[in-house]
């Protein structure tokens, strides 16, 4: 009798294979790695990269294991979205960060723009924070009184603060003439809900040619219309580059005649502190309104003196040039000063002349004076020019 027939081999979609446990994680971190879009933090691309990863060693074990693992469709999967999630994420942060620099040098550049047309107040405004901005600027929000009685700080107001920063005084004063060339791409980064951007440019002012790296920082303000993103320039992290600083002759000069009109200035109000005012008057030379300007000032000055403080010169807050102009030998400088008078600080404005500064201060003359008001000096004291308050 002929022995049986041998039960055929079963195929292999019969045979059981144990489905890839790595593959399994595979898929489930990949389907993690939709949180990224949830949470937003850059560091959380590690889970795409892992789960991409793991379905690929997991696809390569079940190719190795001659069909003794199952699951190389689940690790193709697991392939596929984590390379998507991936992608596109990388792909919509480079394109976030392109807008957002994009935004950030138009918006530090029309700044530059505002303090090459000498438009103070509003280049001030750019600095504050847009919380603290009117939503609608109308002309008289930009007037500088206006501007000291919005934005007080303990050091002073922040508008004086502002025009104190050697940036700004630098920039301010050569106006019209000021040029400037953006250098490389700026640097970013992310703190606590805000982007900073680092702007490296080229100035060139009638003064110097310097580089100079600016700082803007982007706040989320609630207005009418909705949250909205605006920008900032942050002249306290910003930075004067000075080692390659090209002074010119006349920068050079200036920073001479700079000096000789503060002490001039200085030795008048020291006859005005001792009341001598006729040898203070014989420095004027201007128009008959001029006299009318010192005779406010004087009073200002004197009211502290006569408290038994002499007025002088506020340390912390030393006089900016806001204009400096030279025709052949003669020399004009229009100097904003803060004059401690006893409890109080009394802001001025002197336009001094000299035919030829050669070191003699009898020889600097005030053509214009202006009396700019009086305020209670604040307990804190003033920073220097390097470190303004702005607006919190």
């Amino acid at each position: 009798m002929a022995n049986p027939a041998a039960p055929p081999a079963p195929s292999p979609a019969d045979t059981y294979r144990p489905l890839s446990l790595l593959a399994v994680i595979g898929v489930g971190i990949s389907i993690l790695s939709l949180t990224i879009y949830l949470l937003g933090s850059e560091w959380l691309i590690f889970i795409p990269l892992l789960g991409f990863v793991i379905s690929a060693v997991s696809l390569l074990r079940i190719k190795r294991s001659d069909n003794a693992l199952a699951g190389a469709g689940l690790a193709r999967f697991g392939m596929a979205v984590s390379l998507v999630v991936a992608l596109s994420w990388i792909t919509m942060q480079v394109t976030m960060i392109l807008i957002l620099q994009a935004e950030s040098t138009a918006f530090l550049e029309r700044w530059l723009e505002c303090v090459r047309d000498g438009k103070d107040g509003l280049a001030f405004i750019a600095t504050a924070r847009p919380g603290n901005r009117p939503f609608e600027l109308k002309a008289e929000d930009l007037e500088p009184r206006a501007l000291r009685a919005r934005y007080p700080s303990p050091a002073g107001p922040a508008y004086d603060l502002f025009l104190a920063t050697p940036i700004a005084e630098l920039l301010l004063r050569g106006g019209k003439e000021i040029s400037w060339e953006r250098i490389g791409t700026p640097e970013y980064f992310y703190d606590q809900g805000n982007w900073y951007f680092k702007h490296r440019y080229r100035l060139h002012t009638p003064e110097a040619a310097l580089d100079i790296l600016f700082t803007t920082v982007s706040d989320q303000v609630d207005r009418p219309s909705g949250p909205r993103r605006e920008w900032r320039v942050d002249l306290m992290s910003s930075e004067m580059l000075r080692e390659n600083m090209e002074t010119t002759p006349f920068g050079a000069e200036l920073t001479q005649a700079r000096g000789e009109a503060v002490r001039a200035m200085t030795l008048w109000i020291g006859q005005i502190g001792f009341a001598k005012k006729e040898e203070a008057m014989k420095r004027l030379q201007g128009p008959p309104a001029l006299v009318a300007d010192f005779e406010k000032l004087y009073a200002a000055l004197r009211q502290g003196d006569t408290e038994g403080f002499a007025p002088k010169l506020n340390k912390g807050r030393p006089p900016l040039v806001l204009k400096a102009s030279k025709d052949g030998n003669k020399w004009q400088l229009v100097l904003r000063s803060t004059i401690e008078a006893g409890p109080r600080d009394v802001d001025c404005q002197i336009t001094l002349e000299n035919n030829e500064p050669n070191g003699e201060l009898e020889r600097w003359r005030i053509v214009d004076l202006k009396y700019l008001g009086d305020r209670k000096r604040p307990e804190a004291t003033a920073p220097g020019p390097n470190m303004p308050a702005p607006p919190q």
